[in-house]
């Protein structure tokens, strides 16, 4: 299973802003505004969910838009106050509402935050999803909803 460099999320974050990543989104990557308001929550959760039970590791993007316009978590998640704060927030939200989160978090997801534009301060945070593959006896990854 294929473990991403920074310099390799970095490639793959500049080529989805400038728009010329042909991969389809949901295939490599999911973008979103935001994860922390009530309806993106859920969102959130079925593409951790999608990523965890796919064959290839997978990267969501919050802090982007749907158009691929670099948004920043700073400005679209309400009481922002830095990364390590909004990061423990999101893993509050996976412990919760993902089936076995803590030990999804801690052997396949990995948190990372990127300020991908020198001119901006928009800061993107970026989850890289590794699949999870079940022992016997053990279930599927999904959402506790």
């Amino acid at each position: 299973m294929k473990i991403y460099t920074n310099n390799e999320i970095d490639n793959l974050l500049s080529r989805i802003l400038s728009k010329s990543e042909n991969a389809d989104e949901g295939q490599i990557f999911e973008l979103k505004s935001s994860a922390l308001n009530k309806d993106m929550r859920y969102e959130m959760l079925k593409t951790i969910t999608a990523f965890l039970n796919s064959h290839n590791t997978g990267f969501l993007f919050i802090g982007i838009s749907n158009d691929r316009d670099l948004l920043g978590i700073q400005k679209t998640e309400d009481k922002f106050h830095d990364t390590d704060t909004y990061e423990q927030r999101l893993i509050s939200i996976i412990k919760l509402d993902l089936h076995d989160g803590l030990n999804r978090i801690s052997q396949n997801i990995r948190f990372h935050f990127k300020q991908p534009k020198k001119d901006s301060d928009a800061i993107v945070c970026a989850l890289e999803i590794r699949p999870f593959f079940p022992k016997s006896g053990e279930f599927i990854a999904h959402c506790n909803h």
